[in-house]
Order: structure tokens, then sequence, then C-alpha cells
């Protein structure tokens, strides 16, 4: 590899997050005013515009809205309880207990107050609460978590075990030139990619190969934008690339490219499946700002000034690149920073890696010394995902728009400390959780 990887133009354009924190919270208001059924429907509007219209009755007890390849239907009865349902599987004769194993290890790791139901074979994900009890917190948690473990697992369950969905995906198929546009940026990305990690890795420069795949499948994540079984396969190559610190990077990157590879061998048939435009009920990745990137930027980007200055041209280029797609693996960048990424990205795209670093090391020096407002820059988040790992010590005094990305952290790691079993940090987050909702509420 003796320069980077080309640049290939996105299917989505803009990455801008369209969650409302100021319907998010005004939804608390209404809920404490008892006007629960308003609660409700301003709670649903603030992931997502219009989505009580688009997919509510008129007088806003009932919805059936779709996320990704799931259907959610919310209820709320005339005796005042709110009912929510994702119709999932119906459960094969053959490999019936395999999969009902895997069912019950959801309901006890992934899932929280809701549960996996099976009735007369066919298996959905229920949650029920007295609509008093329902806070607009909790049932956009609850929701969130229902319909992701959903849509995380319908294709594994379909693939593995030969189940039946009950509910037809609501998608819109991408034409025959884009399909085709998507496959060979694929194909190229990962070609390109496994001839430098074959280079790299015989000059026993396994870091910088570890950097070429983490880059291709979140280069790949970001052209694509695909659902289904290849999403999953990117985020768990991307998983696996992050997770495991004591695994020496020489069996990382074999293992990666040994994924990148099983993509790379699927026909554009199988690829076309997983290519579409689908409804979300909210963002599964985190909201962007200014404050938020610089932080996450300027240690890696002062470590790999030093090895551009150095004139290891590769290993500065090849990561800072890597840095970038992965921000927008984790993040729905803000439609004025997705400019400004999109000119690095192309002004060092397909160029020697000297040439290359130049417009980035130049770009993001420029970045990094944009003064932002002090009580914007104490607010910044700070990603938990591999290097967007987030703070323990977590201020409930925060702007009024970062507040619903501290709740969603929070319960985050209740998620994790739950699937950990690490019942200590459980009840300590929740602690946090509590009161950090009740912070809000009161102020």
């Amino acid at each position: 590899m003796k320069k980077t990887l080309p640049y290939f133009e996105p299917v989505v354009k803009s990455t801008q997050a369209t969650d409302s924190p100021d319907l998010y919270f005004g939804s608390f208001d209404l809920f404490e005013e008892g006007k629960y059924v308003e609660a409700i429907r301003m709670v649903l509007d603030s992931n997502n515009p219009d989505i009580s219209e688009q997919f509510g009755n008129e007088d806003g007890t009932e919805y059936h809205i779709p996320h990704g390849s799931v259907i959610i239907n919310i209820s709320i009865t005339p005796d005042g309880m709110l009912n929510a349902e994702v119709p999932f599987m119906r459960v094969p004769k053959e490999n019936a207990v395999a999969m009902l194993r895997a069912v019950a290890s959801l309901n006890t790791g992934r899932l929280m107050l809701a549960r996996f139901y099976l009735e007369d074979e066919m298996l959905s994900v229920r949650w029920s609460c007295p609509l008093s009890e329902a806070h607009p917190s909790t049932f956009d948690w609850q929701i969130n978590n229902m319909c992701r473990v959903a849509d995380d697992f319908d294709d594994e369950f379909v693939a593995n075990f030969g189940a039946e969905r009950l509910c037809e995906p609501i998608v819109t198929r991408y034409d025959e030139n884009t399909i085709d546009r998507l496959y060979d940026a694929i194909q190229s990305i990962g070609r390109i990619t496994l001839e430098a990690v074959a280079d790299f890795t015989k000059e026993r420069r396994f870091g910088i190969a570890w950097n070429a795949l983490m880059s291709s499948f979140c280069q790949i994540d970001y052209v694509a934008n695909p659902q289904g079984n290849l999403k999953d396969e990117l985020n768990d190559a991307i998983r696996d690339l992050n997770n495991d610190e004591h695994t020496p990077e020489s069996v990382l990157v074999k293992k990666a490219s040994g994924a990148l590879e099983k993509i790379l061998a699927k026909s554009k048939e199988d690829i076309a499946v997983d290519l579409y435009e689908t409804h979300m009920i909210e963002s599964p990745k985190r909201r962007s700002t200014i404050a938020n990137m610089q932080k996450n930027f300027k240690e890696i980007y002062r470590n790999l000034l030093d090895h551009y200055q150095g004139g290891d041209y590769s290993q500065a280029a090849v990561g800072l690149i890597r840095k970038i797609y992965e921000a927008y693996h984790y993040c729905d960048m803000d439609d004025s920073l997705n400019e400004f990424f999109v000119d690095l990205l192309k002004a060092s795209a397909d160029r020697p890696f000297e040439d290359a670093g130049r417009p980035l090391i130049s770009g993001l020096d420029q970045f990094l010394a944009v003064r932002v407002e002090s009580d914007e820059e104490d607010e910044a988040t700070v990603e938990d995902d591999a290097e967007y790992e987030g703070c323990e010590n977590t201020s409930c005094d925060v702007r009024h728009d970062d507040i619903k990305e501290e709740l969603r952290q929070l319960q985050s790691r209740l998620t994790e400390a739950l699937q950990e079993e690490d019942f200590a940090a459980y009840a300590l987050y929740a602690t946090r959780l509590q009161q950090c909702i009740m912070t809000h509420l009161l102020s």
C-alpha cells in the first residue's frame, strides 16, 4: 500500500441527529402535570420528528412504528395501562430448544423490564406499565431497548435457527445503480485494505494493519449504511478489534482480515439484501458537538503528529483517516462537522501518505484550535465505545441539550453491568440514573 484509500460518496448524505432535547424534556413537564397521553406523544416525537403524525392515531392512544426490520405496537387502554409489543419470530419446530435458550439469555441479559413471551409458537417482546408510572425517560428507555434487541437479533435468529418473521420489515430498497455503486465500493475498500494488511504484516507492523482494518470496516459502514446481517458483521468485527486489549495485535489483525474476506466473498445479490433505507425510532449513534469531537481527536492527533514529523507518514495518515471514519461509526455528525470532515477525507484520499497527511494535519490543527465556550467544553460527552470512553463521574449539572445523552450513557452502563452480572455496578448506576432524573425534574 503506497497511498491512502479512495473516497466513496456515502448513500446517506446528511448525518445530522434528528432527536429534539426540547421536546424530550417538555414531555417531563406534561407528565408532571398529569397529561400522560400528551407526554407519550411528545417523547415519541422527540426521538424523530412527526412519529405521532406518521404512525399514531388521532387521539394518541395507538402507534405502529417501524424500527429497522421490526415494528413496535404501542397502545394506551381506557383503564390507563400502557402496553408495548414487538412481534418477533415464529419458533421453528426444528431448533426450537436451541432458539429458546438464546431467547432466555436475552431475557436476562439484553432486555431490561421487557421480556420475550411465547404463545402458540409466536415469540414477541412485551412490556406493560400503568400510564401514571410511565415516566417519559422510562418509556423512552424501554421502547428503544425492546426495538434494539429485536432489530439486532432478528436476522441472526432467521439465519441460525430457521425462524420466520412475524412482520415483514418496512424498508425502501435502493435502485440497481445505487446497489452496483455500493457493491463496487465495498469490494474496492476491502481488496485494497487486505493487500495493504498483507504488506504491513510482512513488515510486522501490526499496529498500522490494525488501523487499516478498523478504517476499512468503518468506511464500509459510512459509505453503504448497511442493515441486517452485513451491519451485524461490521459491528462484530469492529467490536472484536476493540474489545480485547490483552490479545496480541497480530491475532486481532488475522481475525479481522478473515472477517473482511468473508464480507468480500458475498455475492452482489447477498449484499443487496442488506442495502436499504429504513425508519428508526431513535438513532443508535450519539449526538456530536464540536467540543465532543475536539476531546476525542486531541490525544490521537498529537500522537500521530509526532509520527508524521518523524517521517512515519503511513502511520499518521492511516491512523487519522481511521479516526475520522470511526467517529462517523459512533456519532450522528452535525451537518457543519460533517462538511468539515468530508473535506478532509476527500483532500487526503487516494494520495501518497506524505501528501495525504498534510491536509489532515493542517485541518485538524485548525479544528482543535477552535475556541469553544467554556460551559460547552465542560459539558461535552465522551463516547464509551473504543476510544470514546465516557467519564465515571458524569455531572448532572449540564446544558439542557446534553442531558438526554447523559441519561443514555447511564442506561447503557446499566445494561452492560447486568450482562456482566456485576450487580454492585448495576446498583451504582441505577442510583445515579435515578438521581440524574430527579435532579433534572427539580431543576
